[in-house]
């Protein structure tokens, strides 16, 4: 994961940000996911600074940007799926539960799973916040991080806009933050394996890195853990 200089909204997108929210109260009745209009994939190549072929911010592979390449919501405009390690001791926040495979006949690492008793209201005035898109490949954004957005304080999550000024403490990264320095959150091996070095990287590789795509990446989970 490296840093991101997320280019400028396209002219007169803020100004229609509250006009399409307005649209989405109006349909309150219909399935979650035809709330919102797609307004985002109109300027998926200006995220993508034009280019045909286009990064994942989370596993770097490079997709075609029109097939491979999702619009990805930080804060999930939906629901908010349960990080079911979330406010427990810091291992088991930042290490995935372990299941029994009867095919391995061995404990394997699960990815974070939903609870959907414990889900959340998601973020859905942030839907067309510009600074709440990333590009994504599909494996990463569909397949992992899905509508997971752990936090390290849940107490403190956002659930309106008025929230903004609460101090959330996301636990994933966001590589076009403002003095996002992936050495500090990752260590590259001589090997090519790349390991967490802070609770952060760790949540972040957990959520969002298909392993299918990225096993180079998600390597750390098979392990007891790194130092700093």
């Amino acid at each position: 994961m490296l840093a991101i200089v997320r280019p400028d909204a396209p002219p007169g997108w803020v100004g229609k940000e509250s006009e399409w929210l307005e649209e989405v109260a109006k349909r309150g009745k219909e399935k979650k996911k035809e709330l919102f209009e797609p307004h985002w994939s109109d300027h998926k190549s200006r995220i993508a600074q034009h280019d045909t072929i286009a990064k994942c911010a989370y596993c770097e592979l490079r997709r075609d940007r029109s097939r491979e390449i999702d619009v990805e919501h930080v804060r999930p405009k939906g629901r908010v799926m349960h990080w079911i390690t979330e406010g427990v001791d810091e291992n088991a926040l930042l290490y995935p539960p372990k299941v029994w495979d009867e095919r391995e006949q061995r404990f394997v690492e699960q990815h974070p799973s939903e609870d959907p008793a414990s889900d959340r209201a998601g973020y859905e005035w942030l839907a067309y916040r510009w600074s709440n898109y990333l590009l994504a490949c599909k494996d990463c954004n569909s397949g992992w991080k899905r509508n997971f957005f752990p936090v390290r304080d849940s107490s403190k999550r956002w659930s309106s806009k008025a929230d903004e000024d609460r101090d959330e403490q996301p636990l994933l990264l966001d590589p076009t933050e403002p003095g996002f320095d992936p050495d500090v959150h990752f260590r590259w091996l001589g090997s090519g394996e790349v390991q967490p070095k802070t609770d952060h990287a760790k949540a972040t590789i957990i959520a969002c890195v298909s392993i299918v795509s990225c096993c180079a990446l998600s390597a750390f989970v098979r392990s007891k853990g790194c130092s700093t």
